[in-house]
């Protein structure tokens, strides 16, 4: 039980939705809210939700909506209520995904949100494997992808497939996400949290150690709040299933994994944005420089400095690629020394100039701010 508990808090952390826990008679034994500041449900609203759970005929997960609009998500399992704080109804696509995951974790069985939607009588359209939700439906929002659209790229990052992850950005995968609030940069937000939720559980599957996974997505959920701009989100958003697609591939290239080797690549991925040296790994290591350039060089045949420079540059092509950011910018967003410097060592891994990477690389069909109007 210690380490569903683990698991539970991560996700908790993660999300920044608080879980309760009550035993059959109702009574509160457990909070798994680190990092979370939703509020628990009321008493009355707990003895309202588990008088309906206690009716139902299945053990489906649940979401309650209040006459104000806030949302709860409760399921029933083993004799005990498990039970979100309140969400508002802007956020149900996370809240959906949370249930998903939370209940693949007590109970193994990864349950899917157009399931959770079709056992509260929201219709569920099979042939198209698509879902139409019934509280937030926009008459003037068409298009928006399929749950075999969304099994197609998560598939993509599970399977390191980067080329099939690009090709859904690029035909702007993460436009088609319905609708979760009249304000644009509310909904991004959410679109951002619910990317980082099935891109790292996607990761996960494919072979990245969960502790890294986890790690990452507690820093790039951090982030979410800081994003100025709805063209830097759409950018953002792209480069989190970009960044776990390349851990994949990370870890199939490693056919030995190593421990340090992981650390390392755990510590720049979570700190990419940071001026980074040998000497701070080491010390999140325990280890010394010495040390640990030697381990790594040794397992992959590249020098840590070199695989730092290479994370940043990767994330630099995102960021050039997706958004609008000029190269001074994309240069001080990643803590490179100077603007020379980020130009000479992108070059030296690409062949070509930041600049010159962005007039030929920019995906100017999805100019955020002109797909909005």
């Amino acid at each position: 039980m210690a380490v569903t508990v683990d698991r539970l808090s991560r996700i908790v952390i993660i999300s920044g939705i608080s879980l309760h826990k009550y035993d059959a008679h109702k009574k509160l034994i457990y909070d798994y809210v680190q990092g979370a500041f939703t509020k628990p449900p009321v008493h009355e609203d707990v003895l309202k939700i588990a008088e309906y759970i206690d009716n139902k005929d299945d053990d489906m997960p649940l979401v309650w909506e209040f006459e104000n609009g806030t949302l709860i998500g409760a399921f029933f399992w083993e004799d005990t209520y498990y039970l979100t704080g309140y969400v508002m109804g802007a956020d149900q696509i996370k809240l959906l995904t949370y249930l998903e995951v939370i209940s693949g974790i007590l109970t193994g069985n990864y349950i899917f949100q157009k399931d959770i939607l079709f056992h509260q009588n929201v219709s569920v359209d099979e042939k198209e494997s698509s879902t139409q939700d019934m509280l937030f439906a926009d008459a003037n929002i068409v298009n928006h992808h399929t749950f075999q659209d969304e099994t197609e790229l998560l598939s993509a990052v599970e399977n390191g497939d980067k080329d099939t992850v690009h090709e859904f950005l690029e035909k702007g995968f993460i436009q088609t996400f319905r609708r979760t609030s009249p304000d644009m940069m509310t909904h991004y937000r959410n679109v951002a949290i619910s990317s980082i939720a099935l891109a790292s559980r996607a990761a996960i599957k494919g072979g990245v150690p969960p502790q890294m996974a986890y790690d990452f997505a507690n820093t790039m959920t951090k982030q979410v709040d800081k994003i100025p701009s709805l063209s830097q989100m759409y950018a953002w958003i792209c480069s989190v299933f970009n960044k776990y697609t390349q851990m994949v591939i990370d870890e199939k290239d490693t056919e030995v994994p190593n421990g340090i080797t992981d650390q390392c690549r755990q510590y720049v991925i979570a700190h990419y944005k940071e001026k980074i040296s040998v000497k701070d790994i080491a010390d999140y290591i325990g280890k010394s420089p010495n040390y640990v350039s030697k381990v790594f060089k040794e397992s992959t045949g590249m020098s840590l400095t070199d695989y730092i420079n290479n994370e940043k540059i990767n994330a630099a092509k995102n960021i050039l690629k997706y958004s609008d950011l000029d190269v001074s910018a994309v240069s001080n967003f990643l803590s490179f020394s100077s603007q020379a410097y980020f130009g000479k060592v992108f070059k030296e891994l690409t062949g070509i100039t930041p600049k010159k990477y962005k007039d030929t690389n920019r995906v100017k069909e999805l100019s955020f701010e002109n797909s909005i109007k």
